[in-house]
């Protein structure tokens, strides 16, 4: 059956709003964010010492309730019954959307199996920022999100996303940064890619590089949760691929030289990071072992 929700308080239904709040400068909030948690009774939230320095700088105190990935379900519950007392209810995550990446996905079901109406306030997103700073095409994009922290499986997601022609849209934290960066240059040798850290902050910053050059990155350097954007694949990439083994295959054929300078000569013949060269040539001797 087809239902219809209209999520603005035109009559006495119970809603919850899901307030997206800021990234990183907490001066990236709307004012009707601020107004509904200013009215409401209670803000429900993923970690209370975080909401509770947002709710500070804005002088709000309200009580707390804590749902979060571990409780969701029971905490929904609880939610549902406070709502359906007329108790003014919104919830926030950490930073960012609640639902992308964080909880509130299941909060939500339970209030729309509830009847209770839900709305979206909207406001900063990491993913969005990150794209639009990438200088990668913007017109079609795949986000994934959080690859999962184990390597194998990390891999055989990455190379199920290999042939996507969209943008491919990742998050990843710290401690994990530098084994995802290798994985991605592994599964996509040849790209352009971003990486956006400590986005809205003032030490905001984007790394723009090829994924062939990922080897070049200080890794110590890369503090904050991050923004991973890849391009994706193109039909000029998959030819090119192809045209330089041929090419390295005829160089490795004819001239008699190390491998480090077949690939010195080849890059510089076709404008692209040695490295990329030397790891094919690499490629190539692998599979004529």
């Amino acid at each position: 059956m087809i239902k219809k929700d209209k999520s603005y308080i035109d009559d006495n239904s119970p809603i919850l709003y899901f307030i997206a709040t800021p990234i990183g400068n907490l001066k990236d909030i709307t004012l009707r964010a601020l107004e509904l948690l200013q009215q409401a009774d209670i803000i429900a939230c993923e970690d209370t010492r975080n909401t509770k320095k947002l709710l500070s700088f804005y002088q709000i105190d309200k009580p707390l309730f804590s749902l979060h990935e571990h409780n969701e379900i029971s905490a929904a519950n609880c939610l549902i019954e406070k709502i359906k007392q007329n108790q003014r209810i919104v919830y926030v995550s950490d930073a960012g959307y609640p639902i992308i990446s964080d909880p509130g996905q299941i909060l939500a079901k339970i209030c729309l199996q509830n009847n209770i109406k839900i709305s979206i306030i909207p406001g900063a997103s990491a993913f969005l920022m990150g794209l639009l700073g990438s200088n990668i095409d913007a017109k079609h994009f795949y986000f994934y999100g959080f690859l999962s922290p184990k390597a194998n499986e990390r891999i055989k997601q990455l190379k199920s996303l290999q042939s996507i022609p969209d943008t491919l849209i990742f998050y990843e934290s710290p401690h994990r940064i530098k084994q995802t960066l290798d994985a991605i240059k592994q599964i996509f040798p040849n790209r352009q890619i971003c990486i956006a850290r400590e986005l809205s902050k003032i030490h905001e910053e984007y790394i723009r590089l090829n994924t062939n050059e990922i080897n070049q990155i200080n890794f110590d350097e890369l503090i904050g949760e991050m923004v991973i954007i890849v391009q994706g694949q193109t039909q000029q990439q998959e030819i090119d691929k192809a045209f330089l083994i041929d090419e390295i295959n005829n160089c490795l054929k004819q001239d008699n030289l190390k491998d480090k300078e077949t690939a010195k000569l080849i890059a510089g013949r076709f404008n692209l990071p040695k490295n990329y060269i030397y790891d094919l040539i690499l490629e190539i001797k692998n599979k004529q072992n």
